[in-house]
């Protein structure tokens, strides 16, 4: 299971080595009035080292005052000799001093096979000038899925990670996650103790979570919560509505519901948040994202929008625009780039790859458009990818072939 850190733009493929449109920095734009005039809040602009991976995010502010961009924060990253990103430091500047101040350092670690087995998250003290625990989450694996995870928080009084929840992961004979069993630590029984349980059913166009809690004074599961996840025919998910359990009906309560429109190339073109409306008994409209995308996928802007209820409509109060680099992404010096077909594309339910005899390791990762590693695997006996799971879209896939690599767009229907 891969973690993607929350960076502040989109990040198109870190570490892809063929000629890809890279975002050279973004410009976010906020209308105040409510009379769609809009005045620049923020710029932010991406710098990558020479394998094409963001490395550093200096984010500007607008100035009213003298009509110029002020360095305000930055974000650092750092990558491992496979790719995956081990560190990401935030830091604020003071104005006055120009001082950097940390805020938050997150370090991850990764197994042989490329799964997160590590996450820890600290925070920057003023008082002690340096950085101090917060929050740590640890996960085990077997052959082929997550099975466990441990959250820690860390405790400031005595200086240590304490444990707070660990939940263990059950499949079905499909393969596919079925339960989530959760426990809470005891601090007076120094054990883990029942907490919650996830049920997963999943079908071709649906996908039901119910979590239950445990009550510990009837000595019962009761129900807690529930999400609904619809998919179109394609694999998109278009809806998630989530509910809660009200005691006194009995009966599941809407929260929130959330929205979700995409293209004929797979790209999300909408986003609609809806919250549940007691009083009327019905969904009342929050917020919307709208996504534009030129050609070749890339994304050029999107607008966001709060609903307005003396008017009654949408009103668009911010909007964030994409400028890519001209130039192609660098090759990083001393990797060759070698040749394989990848076959069919469009692809279904499968990627095959080609390559001469005698090669003896092959790893394929592939990225979906937000280049987000939504594959990782060993291939050196099977020369194939199963892609049947994956939503429709363009994806980028990297292929290691015995220290050297190749590169494709590809598209699944």
């Amino acid at each position: 299971m891969k973690t993607i850190f929350p960076l502040s733009i989109l990040i198109f493929l870190s570490g892809f080595l063929n000629a890809q449109s890279v975002i050279d920095y973004t410009i976010t734009e906020s209308s105040f009035d409510n009379g769609g005039s809009f005045t620049y809040t923020s710029k932010s602009i991406n710098n990558y080292d020479s394998k094409g991976n963001l490395v550093l995010i200096e984010t500007y502010t607008w100035s009213l005052a003298t009509s110029e961009w002020i360095l305000s924060s930055k974000s650092e990253y750092n990558y491992d000799s496979n790719g995956n990103q081990i560190l990401y430091v935030s830091y604020n500047k003071v104005a006055n001093t120009n001082e950097w101040i940390g805020l938050y350092r997150w370090e991850t670690t990764y197994d042989v096979n490329g799964n997160e087995i590590l996450f820890v998250m600290l925070d920057w003290d003023a008082n002690l000038n340096n950085w101090i625990g917060s929050y740590k989450f640890e996960s085990s694996y077997d052959s082929d899925n997550i099975v466990s995870s441990i959250d820690y928080v860390w405790d400031k009084a005595l200086n240590y990670w304490k444990n707070d929840y660990k939940t263990e992961f059950i499949y079905n004979s499909h393969g596919s996650l079925s339960i989530k069993e959760g426990y809470n630590w005891d601090d007076a029984l120094n054990d883990w103790v029942k907490g919650f349980n996830v049920e997963i059913n999943e079908s071709e166009n649906l996908k039901i979570e119910i979590s239950y809690k445990w009550d510990v004074s009837n000595n019962k599961w009761i129900e807690n919560y529930k999400i609904e996840h619809a998919k179109d025919s394609r694999g998109n998910i278009i809806s998630n509505i989530s509910y809660s359990w009200d005691t006194s009906l009995s009966d599941w309560i809407g929260t929130s519901k959330r929205e979700y429109s995409f293209d004929v190339n797979g790209f999300k073109t909408e986003y609609l948040r809806y919250e549940w409306n007691a009083s009327l008994d019905d969904w009342k409209s929050y917020t919307k994202y709208e996504y534009s995308y030129n050609s070749d996928g890339n994304r050029l802007f999107y607008l966001y929008y709060k609903w307005d209820e003396n008017t009654n409509d949408w009103d668009n109060i911010s909007r964030k625009t994409y400028y890519y680099k001209d130039s192609e992404v660098a090759i990083q010096n001393g990797i060759e780039i070698m040749n394989c077909n990848v076959y069919p594309n469009p692809a279904l339910n499968v990627i095959n790859i080609d390559v001469e005899k005698g090669l003896i390791e092959m790893n394929a990762e592939l990225f979906d458009i937000n280049g987000t590693q939504v594959l990782k695997e060993d291939i050196s006996k099977k020369n194939k990818i199963y892609v049947d799971h994956l939503d429709r879209g363009i994806y980028f896939l990297k292929i290691s072939i015995d220290g050297k690599l190749s590169s494709h767009k590809v598209l699944i229907k």
